[in-house]
């Protein structure tokens, strides 16, 4: 049996500024809480959360529990190897082991739609992966509070094969996204982040729209805890890409 509530996914990549979109969407009440549930770095938390063992019994307290009071639910998604578990829990709870990915996301959510995060600038995107992979730090809320993913923080270096390796890899999963949409037939809402950097509120309230949801009369875009990580040493590794990029090939 199908999911009737409603329901979307933001596809993205790493580095995208999906964390401060989730956040947004999260913050105006209607919109789901999406993160990152499908990411198997969380799922211990997750399992004792919910008290659950399998990642199809994860699938269905996520659905019941963690949308908004409208019954939306929201998830962050990313193409790669944390999605396998959970297309695979999709196909078990359909009892339908031979269908595709697409096929098993299409009979099993009755009511899903798409919210597409790319970002323009993939160098900019790259050296944002590289640095945080480097350092430990994927994020810091306002006042200094880092989310590291390592047990401390690390001095990062400049790395050109690193960085040029990511911005194929990020080109590669962009490409894997579409032909999904294509499988779909689906047409997502595309939100680009530096333009979503430039009136975040506005953007939020055209997802808001591609969703047909309203927030309350009186919503407005508050500000959020996580800052922006990119600084002068981000600038000077993309142009330091882009100077040595032509002697490479």
């Amino acid at each position: 049996m199908a999911f009737s509530n409603p329901s979307y996914w933001l596809c993205t990549t790493p580095r995208s500024g999906s964390s401060v979109l989730g956040d947004a969407l999260a913050h105006t009440g209607v919109a789901g809480h999406p993160t990152e549930y499908f990411n198997r770095r969380f799922w211990p938390d997750l399992f004792r959360r919910f008290e659950v063992q399998t990642p199809r019994e994860l699938l269905e307290a996520l659905t019941r529990r963690t949308g908004t009071p409208n019954g939306v639910f929201g998830v962050k998604m990313m193409l790669d190897s944390d999605a396998e578990p959970i297309f695979d829990a999709l196909r078990e709870r359909l009892s339908a082991p031979q269908l595709s990915d697409a096929e098993a996301v299409r009979q099993t959510f009755s009511d899903l739609k798409f919210i597409y995060l790319t970002r323009r600038d993939k160098v900019a995107q790259a050296v944002s992966f590289c640095r945080a992979q480097q350092s430990g730090v994927w994020g810091r809320y306002r006042g200094g509070e880092a989310i590291q993913n390592g047990a401390r923080e690390n001095e990062a270096q400049f790395d050109f094969a690193a960085v040029h390796a990511q911005v194929h890899e990020l080109t590669l999963r962009e490409a894997r996204w579409q032909g999904f949409f294509d499988a779909l037939s689906a047409v997502p809402y595309t939100v680009v982040y530096e333009d979503y950097v430039q009136e975040p509120e506005g953007a939020v309230r055209s997802i808001l729209a591609f969703l047909s949801l309203e927030p309350a009369p009186d919503w407005s875009l508050p500000h959020l805890g996580m800052e922006k990580l990119a600084d002068e040493t981000s600038q000077r590794w993309t142009e330091r890409y882009w100077a040595e990029q032509p002697g490479r090939f």
